[in-house]
């Protein structure tokens, strides 16, 4: 403890707010476990610049995290596309690959489903958009359904802003 109040002191930024070093500094210490940085290092455990490496290693955690969820979301993709992806002619129903993908439609759609990635990485869901077949790129809605694939179970389907189907997908899901 007195080492840790000795290095808390030499961090000048946070001079003032020793909550948020500890804080900071607990957070540093998980993300570099990790990553399987050395902690017996001390430019690891105890930087000069603590404000700056616990940034530093903040980014190496998110792209760490970020590539661990692509390679669960990636598997999810592979086991269960040729099952789920197909079309009626006229909606398509097509499965995200990467997490930027499902991000990226609950952006585009006005939606939660971005916030949903580590679900379908731990596989406790499905979630797949449907498409016009006229504009494949465009978002246009989106689905939630249980991994269970004994049997079709659909938690949710949604439009821009959670707008509910209209007759069209809904035609399309009793497909």
């Amino acid at each position: 403890l007195e080492r840790l109040y000795a290095y808390w002191r030499s961090q000048e930024d946070y001079a003032q707010n020793p909550s948020y070093f500890i804080n900071d500094y607990a957070d540093y210490i998980e993300q570099c476990k990790v990553l399987n940085y050395d902690l017996n290092d001390t430019a690891i455990k105890t930087p000069r610049e603590f404000r700056q490496m616990h940034s530093n290693i903040s980014v190496a955690y998110k792209a760490h995290k970020s590539e661990l969820l692509n390679k669960a979301i990636k598997r999810v993709y592979n086991t269960l596309h040729s099952v789920l992806e197909w079309s009626d002619g006229n909606l398509s129903v097509v499965m995200p690959k990467t997490q930027d993908a499902i991000i990226r439609e609950g952006k585009n759609q006005s939606h939660c489903v971005g916030t949903y990635c580590e679900r379908v990485a731990k596989g406790s869901c499905v979630i797949l958009f449907i498409r016009k077949n006229t504009a494949k790129r465009k978002a246009y809605y989106t689905m939630e359904i249980r991994p269970d694939m004994a049997k079709f179970s659909m938690v949710q389907c949604r439009g821009l802003r959670n707008a509910d189907t209209t007759e069209d997908v809904k035609v399309f899901l009793k497909k």
